[in-house]
């Protein structure tokens, strides 16, 4: 149930990418990897404890499990891309990612939430760059 959740994100400490096969094989015959951008991983630890939060959140309010779980995916996929807690960097993420504008509109919806429960004030998208004026 909701400790599933919980559990998948406490133990992602490495990024999906590692965990996926094809990722996996072209970098074990790599010398060696990047340095991490310092700071980064300790955002994304914040962002990861904020969305632990809002899981929890969602459940009291109560959403039913399979939208909590879409959220949190969606959620955490953002994170990786963007820092969670700075709408406008979240914002110019959005407008530029290549996807269609239904997968828009539900990131929106689960972004809009999201800030919502942290009490993040949000203005409207800009339409030139999203597309749509979904978040606010």
């Amino acid at each position: 149930m909701l400790s599933e959740i919980v559990s998948e994100l406490s133990d992602e400490k490495a990024s999906p990418q590692d965990k996926h096969p094809v990722f996996a094989e072209s970098r074990s015959g790599s010398a060696g990897g990047s340095n991490p951008t310092p700071g980064a991983n300790k955002t994304l630890q914040v962002a990861l404890s904020a969305i632990i939060a809002h899981a929890f959140w969602m459940k009291k309010e109560g959403y039913r499990l399979p939208t909590i779980r879409s959220c949190v995916n969606t959620l955490k996929a953002v994170s990786r891309k963007a820092d969670l807690l700075n709408p406008e960097a979240v914002k110019i993420h959005h407008a530029a990612t290549d996807i269609s504008i239904s997968r828009k509109e539900k990131i929106c919806q689960d972004l809009a939430r999201f800030y919502k429960f942290k009490q993040i004030p949000l203005g409207l998208c800009n339409s030139k760059m999203c597309g749509m004026g979904c978040l606010g």
